[in-house]
Parts: structure tokens; sequence; C-alpha cells
């Protein structure tokens, strides 16, 4: 525990955990927005992605993941 509080390498190693947590919590939220926008205004999974200005090099990714929902 002492090594991620007080050496430079540990607490970099805790931020980018943190770092990478915060990322994939943002994804999950965006997958749900997207998945609402589709089910309550009938949307379809590109016009929501427009609605929440996803840039088309992330698209792929969410729609991979839409699917396997």
């Amino acid at each position: 525990m002492r090594y991620y509080k007080e050496s430079e390498k540990g607490v970099e190693a805790v931020c980018k955990l943190m770092e990478d947590m915060k990322n994939q919590k943002a994804q999950e939220t965006r997958l749900d927005d997207i998945q609402k926008m589709m089910t309550k205004l009938k949307l379809t999974v590109e016009q929501a992605m427009d609605v929440l200005d996803i840039p088309p090099a992330e698209r792929m990714s969410y729609l991979e993941r839409i699917d396997a929902r």
C-alpha cells in the first residue's frame, strides 16, 4: 500500500486506474443514453449517436457494444 502512496510510479498507476474507471463509466452512460433514445424517441442507433455528437472514430465501438447487449 505504501508503494501506491509514496512512490511516483505507484501514484501514476493509481491515477491511470482511476482515469480508466472514469472513462469506462462515461462509455456505459453513453450506451444507456443511446438505448434510451432508441426506445423512447424511436431513433435509430445512428440518429442517437448523432444527437450525442459521438465522433465517427468511436461509433463502431458503441455499435458493437449495443449489439452485444
